[in-house]
């Protein structure tokens, strides 16, 4: 029995609790961003298909200057690590570490930026507290 990969990567992409995206930087477009967009950033996908750069309306604005030099930086096919709040439309904020780096896909010349994002909060929260315990 032969098993599709490709297909099976996609669903576990699809079910798995982080964002998965590829950008393509030249285009300024979103290739694919997994389900968990939705819930993490409180957005639909569309939102981000339609606009690459929608996801920073999300960003806490005290740390907007950071994640668009994020994003500039993935522009420039430039690995990136950053750390930065999501304020969702109830109010709730939300910690946010995204990682993205360039790879090389298939007979394209050039490369798209793939990245990961996950939220955070509940292991800051939890370091935190342990730090005030201690």
């Amino acid at each position: 029995m032969a098993i599709r990969i490709g297909r099976l990567l996609f669903q576990a992409l699809e079910h798995i609790p982080q964002v998965f995206w590829i950008l393509d930087p030249l285009t300024r477009r979103q290739v694919y961003v997994s389900r968990a967009y939705e819930g993490i950033w409180d957005r639909p996908r569309k939102s981000i298909y339609a606009h690459a750069g929608s996801f920073l309306e999300s960003v806490h604005p005290d740390d907007q200057q950071r994640a668009l030099a994020m994003f500039d930086r993935q522009l420039r096919c430039e690995s990136t690590l950053e750390r930065f709040r999501l304020i969702h439309r109830d109010g709730t904020v939300r910690w946010i570490k995204s990682q993205c780096v360039p790879i090389r896909a298939g007979k394209l010349r050039r490369p798209l930026m793939c990245g990961v994002a996950y939220d955070i909060t509940d292991f800051r929260r939890a370091v935190s507290q342990c730090e005030s315990e201690g």
